[in-house]
C-alpha cells in the first residue's frame, strides 16, 4: 500500500478541493491530506494514495468524491463561537433590521453540527423578547455545510452534555434546551 503523496497529486487535489469547497490547503499540508485520505484508501479499495486522489478529482464516483470532501472538512464548532460577531448582531445588526420590518434571512455557512446557527437563533430570540414586535414578518435561518453527516446532526438538534457545556451557561441551557436525564 503506497501512502506517499506526490507533489503533483497534492497540487491537483489542492486545486480540486478549493474549486469544490473553498478550502485552501497551502504549501505544507501534505500530512493533513495523507492522514485524512488514507482511511479512504481502505474504504474504497485503493492501494495507492495518488490513484485514489485521481479518482476523486475525476468525480466518476460521487460517493468517493463526497467522502473525500467530508474527510477534508474540519467540522469544528462551538456555541457562540467568536463572541464579537454575536455582540455586533445583538447591538447593531438586529436593531437595524428590526426597523426595516422586513422578513430576514440569515445564512450560517460551514455550520457543522449547527451550534453557530442555533446560537444565531438564540441571539435573535433574546433580542425579540426585549423588542416585542420585531421581525413580525418572520426569520429564516439556514445552516449549510459540505458534510451531509454533520448536517444530519444539526437538523436533529440533539446534543450531548459535553457539547452543551462548550460555551453555554446554565441559564441559556435552561431557556433553550430540554435536558434528558439519559
Amino acid at each position: 500500500m503506497n501512502k506517499q503523496l506526490s507533489p503533483v497529486s497534492y497540487e491537483q487535489f489542492g486545486h480540486f478541493l478549493h474549486s469544490k469547497s473553498g478550502i485552501v490547503l497551502g504549501a505544507a499540508k501534505q500530512y493533513l491530506v495523507r492522514s485524512r485520505m488514507v482511511p479512504l484508501m481502505h474504504r474504497f479499495a485503493s492501494t495507492d494514495i495518488d490513484s485514489l486522489i485521481q479518482k476523486v478529482i475525476s468525480q466518476q464516483d460521487p460517493v468517493l468524491t463526497q467522502a473525500a470532501l467530508e474527510a477534508m472538512t474540519t467540522n469544528e464548532t462551538l456555541w457562540f463561537r467568536d463572541k464579537y460577531p454575536f455582540e455586533i448582531l445583538l447591538s447593531k445588526l438586529l436593531p437595524e433590521l428590526a426597523e426595516k420590518q422586513d422578513r430576514i434571512r440569515v445564512w450560517s455557512a460551514a455550520s457543522s453540527t449547527g451550534q453557530e446557527a442555533y446560537s444565531i437563533a438564540m441571539t435573535i430570540a433574546d433580542f425579540s423578547r426585549v423588542n416585542r414586535g420585531a421581525f413580525n414578518r418572520g426569520i429564516d435561518i439556514i445552516g449549510t455545510d459540505l458534510s451531509s453527516k454533520v448536517i444530519k446532526i444539526a437538523s436533529a438538534g440533539t446534543y450531548d452534555t459535553l457539547s452543551l457545556n462548550r460555551g453555554l451557561t446554565d441559564d441559556v441551557k435552561r431557556r433553550y434546551f430540554t435536558l434528558n436525564s439519559d
